[in-house]
């Protein structure tokens, strides 16, 4: 019998692709706003969207909380 295509190995090997969209999605975004335009938070471009479309399009939308986890993140360091 297949497995879904939703299907994992392990709860570990998971856990690492989560953590990892989560890194590079925050270093996007880290990225992103230092090419704000002061006095605000607007920028022309948010490479964070296309690390986050890459990670969901290659690993599956199983990985989505790493999107979830690094938007909270960066808009977390945003405000301090």
């Amino acid at each position: 019998m297949a497995h879904p295509p939703f299907f994992r190995a392990s709860y570990g090997s998971w856990l690492r692709d989560v953590l990892i969209l989560a890194l590079g999605y925050f270093t996007a975004g880290y990225i992103g706003l230092k090419l704000a335009v002061p006095p605000g938070y607007a920028t022309i471009i948010w490479p964070a969207s296309g690390v986050a479309l890459c990670g969901l399009l290659l690993r599956g939308r199983t990985i989505w909380p790493g999107v979830w986890l690094g938007s909270f993140a960066i808009n977390l360091f945003n405000t301090l």
